[in-house]
């Protein structure tokens, strides 16, 4: 329980005095508080370093894979400028190579559909009522129980539908009577239907249903740049690389596949702007206002932070490793560093370099292997792969790699004919497929890792907790140093809150020690005048 201490007897204002007294203690309080403050700053400012990465992450996510990277458009010209229908649509995947094909659909691929004869009611009972309807279409045969339950034209058209027969079943009303109409499900010629029954009608021995075909199973006919081709379905998925042809009617025209450059350049500006905002954010940090002397931000000469932004700056200054051709650094298509760091961007240099080798500008950006032999083929390669040409060889039935201008083999790991390098070389996960394991060499195979793949790789290394890379570092080296000053302050507090206490116990004993003095004091003063009361009385 709290004292409370008045300076009644002494006339002391001892609550000011305690309190002065205290706050002196509490300075290495308020020091340590600051230093908490600064703290708790810095893993702010390191989360947003870490959001901003995550947004750099996502922008590079969708160019540093081929198939993010290169986007196909398509368009079909009606070679009759007056039609109103839609021959085809044409959908390409980003394998679709650039290029123009003339077509001519003759016609569509078709069902076949089988009409029965015309029945005065869609509910009554239909011949004698029990038997076997049987329909095959192509190869695929199935028969369908007709009792008592369901003989009426309703009652057998949903036991065909709920057959899974491969068919429709529906009711047609002509004006005069039903129809039992059943259209196959899929097209082709090989998708023919035959119906047989032995329902008997009226007349024993005789099928209960005629059937008139309405419309024979056929293929689409189409020709392609002079080629004929015959396809048993509407959607064409395997004429032409990459592509799906959806057939809709009779016509010609030209299909022309062309590079999406404007999804390629907009992916690019998200990137470029990405980056800069993460450069900017930097850059805030290390700025120093000499007149005020005062620093930009709490991650102010932060080592980690400066290797964040050399590697960054590096990776997009710097030519891409293992590349060559026309284009090896990104300055080369118009993407440029500023003085202060940041990219900028040439929009015409740009557009003319993704016109004239897109695969070029490509390559920039995304991962890409390749070999000089014909019995070696580049599959893929890990985060720890290092871009470069590796030569290869078999020695002894095993695969060994070498980077070229070093004198050292390694031996990789793997059977048959995939094969990876070893762990702790520049080759590490690299993975190549070879024809054969006869001894001898093997050329070389050379693995370019393009801006966006290398960011994608060093941006996981630093902000994925599973890596404890630089930032998880840096986060948990903030966050036990906060542990610690808390724990500081949580000490000092104790020892002053008894200081405190113990204070003001010592004023308050003061307080009855005084008081008591006092009432002495007013005793003695009092027995004193008494004396002298008595003693002025025997004198008179």
């Amino acid at each position: 329980m709290a004292l409370s201490v008045g300076g009644l007897a002494s006339g002391l204002d001892t609550t000011n005095i305690i309190s002065k007294l205290i706050e002196l203690e509490r300075k290495p309080v308020t020091l340590l508080e600051n230093k908490k403050n600064t703290l708790d700053t810095q893993f702010s400012s390191w989360q947003d370093v870490n959001k901003k990465l995550y947004a750099l992450e996502t922008a590079v996510n969708a160019i540093n894979k081929k198939s993010e990277f290169i986007g196909v458009t398509s368009s079909f010209a009606n070679n009759n400028s007056l039609s109103t229908q839609t021959v085809l649509t044409a959908t390409a995947s980003s394998s679709a190579a650039s290029g123009t094909y003339t077509i001519k659909v003759s016609s569509l691929a078709k069902a076949e559909k089988e009409v029965s004869q015309g029945f005065s009611s869609t509910s009554s009972t239909l011949g004698i009522g029990v038997g076997t309807l049987t329909i095959t279409v192509g190869s695929k045969t199935t028969r369908i129980d007709v009792n008592s339950s369901n003989n009426t034209l309703d009652g057998i058209k949903t036991a065909i539908n709920n057959s899974n027969a491969g068919v429709t079943a529906s009711i047609i009303n002509d004006g005069s009577s039903y129809r039992l109409s059943i259209t196959g499900t899929a097209t082709g010629a090989d998708n023919k239907i035959t119906i047989q029954d032995n329902l008997q009608g009226g007349f024993a021995g005789l099928p209960l249903f005629s059937w008139t075909k309405s419309q024979s199973a056929s293929n689409a006919s189409i020709e392609l740049d002079g080629i004929s081709i015959s396809k048993s379905s509407n959607v064409v998925t395997d004429v032409i690389d990459g592509v799906t042809l959806n057939l809709q009617s009779a016509g010609s025209g030209a299909i022309t596949f062309a590079s999406d450059t404007s999804k390629v350049k907009q992916n690019i500006l998200n990137f470029v702007n990405a980056y800069n905002d993460v450069l900017s954010f930097i850059k805030d940090q290390f700025t120093y206002d000499t007149n005020k002397k005062t620093t930009g931000g709490p991650l102010f000469g932060n080592n980690t932070l400066m290797s964040i932004q050399q590697k960054l700056r590096g990776i997009v200054s710097d030519a891409v490793p293992g590349l060559s051709g026309s284009y090896t650094y990104l300055s080369q298509i118009g993407i440029r560093t500023g003085e202060d760091g940041r990219l900028s961007i040439n929009d015409s240099e740009l557009s003319d370099a993704l016109r004239n080798d897109y695969s070029g500008v490509s390559k920039l950006f995304t991962e890409f292997g390749s070999s000089t032999d014909t019995n070696v083929t580049y599959v893929t390669h890990s985060e720890k792969t290092k871009g470069g040409t590796y030569e290869v060889r078999v020695s002894g039935g095993v695969v060994q790699l070498r980077k070229s201008g070093t004198s050292a083999w390694h031996d990789a790991t793997g059977s048959g004919n995939y094969w990876t390098g070893g762990s702790g070389y520049d080759e590490e996960g690299l993975k190549v497929s070879l024809n054969s394991l006869s001894n001898g060499s093997y050329g070389s195979v050379t693995v370019s890792l393009g801006v966006a793949e290398q960011l994608t790789t060093d941006i996981k290394y630093l902000t994925d907790k599973s890596y404890k890379g630089l930032i998880f570092a840096e986060e948990e080296d903030i966050q036990k140093r906060t542990k610690d000053v808390n724990d500081q302050i949580d000490g000092l507090n104790l020892r002053i809150n008894k200081k405190e206490e113990g204070l003001k116990r010592k004023f308050t004993s003061l307080e009855v020690v005084m008081s008591k003095l006092q009432s002495q004091g007013s005793y003695l003063n009092q027995q004193l005048t008494n004396l002298n009361n008595v003693s002025a009385a025997r004198r008179r």
